[in-house]
């Protein structure tokens, strides 16, 4: 029973963690907060530009505007990887803390923490902002968004690599951490094209959790862990 305090007080954490944050989640839902919000991020001036083109007069312009949108997409989600990569090797120590921290852990659980908690933050934001007081958005944002940010990326560095060791299968183990992390992120960036060209947003959701929210719920487990130790 004595090794098992730890674990159970970590789990606490991880659970009250949870419960705040659907509490606020279901604050922000209950303010009207995020239809407003997703109502007004559905155009851009870019979408706009594209619709106004006359594609069936220019066929092959269509062609090339999709190639290069998908491999622009692509670039970038290689060149996130290799920016994951390149930061892991210059805190090697918090990289493999992380790692040490997930690979036990069962994914659901730091899919649904990330998930609670990164809804909550969200919802969060958005109630601030609809305030109209910027002393109040400015306050949400340092006490609930730049932990979730800095969690995010801490638990980015330990998260991406091992997906993308799992993704690789039996060759993932000994593949170099630039590799496991570009593959990671190629897959997943793959993975949303799907959801623009079926237009099927459920499914970008989807794979946007698995990006972001799995991460955040490593961040969260790396700290939770660290917080055990000392104490």
């Amino acid at each position: 029973m004595i090794g098992a305090r730890p674990f159970l007080r970590g789990s606490a954490i991880v659970w009250s963690a949870a419960v705040w944050t659907a509490i606020v989640t279901l604050a922000g839902i209950a303010l009207g907060t995020a239809p407003a919000a997703l109502a007004e991020g559905t155009s851009s001036s870019f979408e706009n530009g594209l619709a106004n083109v006359a594609w069936a007069e220019h066929p092959g312009a269509a062609i090339a505007a999709i190639a290069s949108i998908v491999l622009a997409s692509l670039a970038t989600a290689a060149g996130l990887g290799c920016a994951i990569a390149l930061i892991g090797a210059v805190v090697p120590r918090v990289r493999d803390a992380v790692d040490a921290a997930v690979r036990p852990a069962p994914a659901g659980r730091l899919l649904l923490v990330g998930s609670l908690t990164l809804g909550g933050t969200l919802f969060a934001l958005m109630g601030a902002n609809r305030t109209g007081v910027p002393a109040v958005s400015m306050t949400v944002f340092l006490l609930l968004g730049v932990p979730s940010l800095v969690l995010l990326l801490v638990g980015a560095l330990g998260a991406v690599p091992l997906l993308g060791e799992r993704l690789l299968g039996s060759k993932g183990h000994d593949a170099s951490p630039i590799r496991r992390s570009v593959t990671a992120t190629l897959t997943m960036g793959a993975a949303l094209l799907p959801s623009f060209a079926l237009n099927c947003p459920a499914f970008g959701v989807l794979i946007g959790l698995v990006a972001l929210a799995w991460p955040l719920g490593a961040g969260i487990q790396a700290a939770r862990r660290l917080f055990a130790r000392r104490t």
